[in-house]
């Protein structure tokens, strides 16, 4: 619907247009606050279909993205959990998976060098220690 053709329709006239069309309870307070940001919102003319597929693209990479930024926080809590080194960094407040994600590739040549992460009696050592490689 083009801002033209909605800017007549009243709220009362598009909460009866959606009940016309809709079987059982309606939230008339989230249809009131619908018709809201479509009155006040900017639309795209009915002629702009190039702009209205680019912005459908861009709608969707976005989606896409947010997809991949998730399956990669994933992989990332499974690889750390898999680890014995990832369990003690996950203790210390304020480290979170992905942290620690990034920490353990110095935290594993720290690891090698000095005999294990048992050696660090607290974890500000063990951070100290990891920033410093």
């Amino acid at each position: 619907m083009t801002k033209s053709a909605f800017s007549g329709v009243t709220e009362e006239q598009f909460v009866n247009a959606i009940r016309a069309g809709h079987r059982g309870l309606l939230m008339r307070k989230k249809l009131r606050t619908l018709h809201h940001i479509a009155e006040t919102s900017i639309s795209i003319d009915a002629g702009a279909q190039s702009v209205s597929s680019e912005i459908s693209f861009l709608v969707e990479k976005l989606h896409l993205i947010k997809r991949h930024i998730r399956s990669i926080d994933e992989t990332l809590v499974r690889l750390v959990n898999e680890t014995e080194e990832g369990k003690y960094p996950l203790s210390i407040n304020g480290l979170n998976y992905i942290s620690v994600a990034g920490l353990l590739p110095d935290c594993t040549k720290c690891l090698k060098v000095q005999g294990g992460i048992a050696i660090y009696l607290h974890s500000h050592s063990l951070l100290n220690n990891v920033l410093l490689v």
